[in-house]
């Protein structure tokens, strides 16, 4: 699909849209992170007042699943249609250049230091790890900035082609042998006769997934990639266990079946059948939606790119 002027996935998700102007007014970071932080609170507000409003939050983090939570919901703020977004020196490197008087995209960015001694690793509140050379190197997180980034319909240059993995366009038993293939190379399932309305389970316990042979081969992919995301909480080192304990089965219900909405319409499997009756409950509670945005988000982009890896198709970029 060419993607350079097409937008692929349009939603009306935010009714406002912010613009930061943070560059031309030359606001100090502080300041920026300050502005940006408050906006975050009165968006993940609203996110939580309706079903339908959560929704289509997350038809919009299916483009932005890569970005945390709390950046996703920052674009989406600012740029509600956006559909393919990096920094200018991405964009460079990729034959494109932003466009005139366009205004940014502002997201926050951890600033770090490298922790050297342990002291230092006691003393971190968060802990950052990469590796460098073959070594790993720890960093703690001391704050955050703003940093710029533009949707591609802000930039001009080469054609930008990506396929958009769906199962239509790679064909159903393509799609469904490697999502087999994919979820069976972390966990047994079994294909039984269950019950009716069942489409399968997940077993904690057993470490097994059961699908219904009933049902045809659409709907046993969906299942198998729901399920996984079951697996996936509890034995992916997403989530730790005392964490996963501590949440209620609301919670659970809200983490899973928020991330198979994200996985799902990033497939183009059907999503209408998606509801979120709890969401209301966290109406200002803004630490615990954004707690639990964050495993929606790492839970659905690992799920994806576990599944891209198989279909050696999806983001380049």
């Amino acid at each position: 699909m060419n993607n350079d002027t097409e937008t692929v996935h349009p939603t009306e998700v935010i009714e406002m849209s912010i613009k930061y102007d943070f560059s031309k007014q030359k606001v100090p970071q502080k300041e920026r992170v300050k502005t940006m932080y408050k906006d975050l609170i009165d968006g993940l507000e609203s996110l939580v007042e309706s079903d339908e409003g959560w929704k289509r939050f997350l038809d919009l983090l299916t483009v932005a699943h890569r970005y945390s939570f709390r950046n996703g919901m920052l674009i989406a703020l600012q740029c509600p249609n956006a559909s393919l977004v990096m920094g200018a020196r991405k964009w460079k490197d990729n034959g494109r250049n932003i466009k005139r008087g366009e205004k940014a995209i502002w997201i926050l960015a951890p600033t770090r230091r490298r922790i050297y001694t342990e002291e230092q690793r006691e003393r971190a509140f968060m802990i950052d790890t990469e590796e460098r050379d073959g070594e790993k190197v720890e960093y703690t997180i001391i704050g955050f900035r703003a940093v710029p980034v533009f949707d591609i319909s802000q930039t001009e240059g080469e054609p930008i082609n990506i396929i958009q993995p769906t199962w239509e366009y790679l064909g159903l038993d393509r799609m469904y042998n490697e999502v087999m293939k994919t979820v069976k190379g972390h966990v047994p399932v079994e294909f039984l006769l269950l019950e009716e309305g069942l489409h399968g389970t997940y077993s904690p316990r057993l470490k097994r997934i059961q699908i219904n042979m009933l049902y045809d081969k659409d709907q046993q992919t969906e299942t198998l990639i729901h399920e996984f995301l079951h697996w996936a909480t509890h034995e992916s080192g997403i989530v730790s266990e005392d964490v996963w304990k501590k949440f209620t089965n609301n919670d659970h219900e809200t983490i899973v079946e928020s991330a198979s909405f994200i996985v799902f319409n990033y497939y183009g499997f059907d999503i209408s059948q998606f509801t979120f009756p709890y969401v209301m409950q966290y109406a200002g509670n803004t630490d615990k939606v954004e707690e639990l945005g964050n495993y929606v988000m790492n839970l659905a982009d690992y799920t994806i790119n576990e599944v891209n890896a198989r279909l050696n198709v999806g983001e380049q970029l």
